[in-house]
């Protein structure tokens, strides 16, 4: 028998993917849009920081969860789901990258391909 506490754990932990994903959605699309609006060069310089940054983090969980999911074999389908979640964000970036590069109103050329 698992103790309560550790359901509540497990619980919190199933929680995070979700919240991580939502965030690094939502931070992602404000940053497309300011780009899109704005149209300032510095704009594209922070999406690309957190761009870098994004990646590491949800690579990181993504790993964790991915650990978690062979030590806690009970869990497993719900982990792996949660880490599934996590994987949605990746064609989501690739998209907003492009829109990024080929935005015919960017003013640099170097983002042009």
């Amino acid at each position: 028998m698992i103790p309560t506490t550790f359901n509540n754990r497990m619980a919190q932990l199933l929680q995070l993917p979700g919240w991580i994903a939502g965030l690094s959605f939502g931070i992602g699309t404000l940053l497309l849009l300011l780009h899109l609006s704005i149209k300032d060069e510095m704009i594209i310089g922070i999406g690309m920081l957190y761009l870098v940054f994004a990646f590491f983090l949800n690579a990181s969980v993504f790993g964790s969860l991915i650990i978690c999911s062979f030590l806690f074999k009970e869990y497993q389908k719900q982990i792996l789901l949660q880490a599934a979640i996590l994987l949605i964000n990746i064609p989501v970036a690739i998209l907003y990258l492009y829109v990024v590069i080929n935005n015919p109103f960017t003013t640099s050329s170097l983002y042009q391909f």
